[in-house]
């Protein structure tokens, strides 16, 4: 049998295998040249945007910093004939004390007690929102004030009004014994 590995050496092999490297001295360091240019060229742009990077957050430090620091005093003040403040505001007036402080003081007072326990009962209904309370008050506004206290006027608010007229009732019942 006949070996294909003993034939003979084909004459178009030397035709198509690669030319003979020539000599690539020169080329191969104009590439390796560029290439050195290249990486160092990105490693100082890499460098350069962190440095600018670091430089802004510097930045916004050192300005907030600013905006929060107190102004240093000025060493050498000059005086001026303009006050730069502002004007001080006017006194304000002591607040009105609260229902039930008006309530004890009507307590502890003895003359103007009835008064006092209306003014009470008043603000604890306009102002507290305590029908309750403002009973209590009108109740022993009556009973201090007196027969002339049971009389309705137009300045009396409506629970007031449903109190004296219950008291007028309560009055008129226990007269005719029923």
């Amino acid at each position: 049998m006949t070996d294909f590995t003993d034939a003979a050496p084909d004459p178009l092999d030397a035709l198509l295998a690669p030319p003979p490297p020539a000599d690539a001295g020169p080329l191969r360091r104009r590439v390796g040249d560029r290439t050195a240019r290249l990486v160092r060229g990105r490693r100082r742009r890499r460098l350069a945007v962190l440095a600018v990077a670091c430089a802004a957050v510097l930045a916004a430090i050192v300005a907030w910093a600013r905006t929060t620091a107190p102004p240093a005093a000025d060493p050498h003040p000059v005086p001026s004939l303009v006050s730069l403040d502002p004007p001080e505001a006017p006194a304000r007036p002591a607040p009105a004390p609260s229902a039930a402080a008006e309530e004890w003081r009507a307590f502890d007072s003895a003359d103007g007690r009835a008064e006092r326990y209306r003014r009470a009962g008043d603000r604890y209904l306009a102002e507290e929102s305590d029908p309750a309370s403002a009973l209590r008050c009108y109740g022993a506004a009556l009973d201090t004030g007196g027969p002339a206290a049971l009389e309705v006027s137009s300045d009396d608010g409506w629970l007031l009004m449903l109190v004296k007229d219950a008291r007028q009732k309560e009055k008129t019942h226990a007269k005719s014994g029923s």
